[in-house]
């Protein structure tokens, strides 16, 4: 039986030093959606071409095309665990893997989401540096309501993507 591990972060958390560890913890191979768009991009391909495509024009890689692309590594690859870091993002998205993950028969399925408290704790974290700390007092209301957006817009991707989720396992 496959596995695949639904990897998702908090703004502010490490995108290199956590997807490693957990990918070492299970012996799994890592898609994270933006380098494995680079990597496509860069093959000649009919995928890489309709990839291009929404790039060069500026838009929005549709759901259907992410799909594909997630189908397309499985099948040249076949690992037995895979971990999707912070992918996918949207309910669409999510509707549009299950069916790829059926396929592949990637049938045992966990969510993993490590978040931190509350923008105060990255704000902690990253101004502890004389530089930064300088920055934040320069433009420390602006940073922090952008912060306070982002985290907001994260917990409510994240939110939706475990009721999905949740709701496609039972």
């Amino acid at each position: 039986m496959n596995k695949i591990i639904f990897l998702y972060t908090d703004h502010g958390l490490s995108t290199t030093l956590l997807p490693g560890a957990v990918c070492f913890h299970f012996a799994a191979d890592l898609f994270d959606v933006q380098t494995e768009l680079k990597k496509e991009m860069a093959r000649p391909s009919s995928l890489s071409a309709e990839l291009k495509s929404f790039v060069q024009k500026g838009l929005v890689i549709p759901a259907a095309s992410l799909a594909k692309l997630l189908d397309d590594r499985l099948s040249r690859s076949a690992p037995k665990t895979v971990v999707l870091f912070n992918f996918p993002l949207t309910a669409e998205q999510m509707d549009s893997l299950l069916p790829v993950l059926d396929k592949q028969q990637y049938t045992n399925r966990q969510l993993l989401v490590f978040q931190l408290e509350d923008p105060q704790d990255f704000k902690a974290k990253y101004f502890k540096e004389t530089e930064a700390a300088s920055y934040f007092d320069k433009f420390g209301d602006d940073v922090y309501s952008t912060w306070e957006l982002g985290f907001e817009k994260r917990r409510g991707q994240i939110n939706e993507i475990v009721y999905r989720w949740g709701s496609a396992a039972s």
